[in-house]
């Protein structure tokens, strides 16, 4: 599920029709509607998946940081406005 996020952000992020309609629905799906995931939880879930980039990436770096951060949080603050 990991992968298959990540690689919608790329998608999304790199301005791809089929990415970006995919993000609207996964903002639907998840808005208080639908799976009711709280605005809270996915800066929790961003700490979670830094942290295990962190881990697993031996070239992780906080210019990587940065860049994952900056890109997932554009997605964040997008799910969480449809909430």
């Amino acid at each position: 599920m990991l992968i298959k996020s990540l690689k919608l952000v790329a998608a999304a992020t790199a301005g791809v029709p089929a990415g970006l309609a995919e993000i609207k629905a996964r903002s639907e799906s998840h808005d208080r509607k639908h799976l009711d995931i709280k605005p809270h939880l996915y800066g929790l879930w961003l700490s979670s998946v830094i942290a295990s980039a962190r881990i697993h990436d031996k070239s992780w770096d906080a210019r990587t940081e940065d860049a994952w951060k900056t890109i997932l949080g554009h997605v964040i603050n997008r799910m969480k406005k449809a909430y």
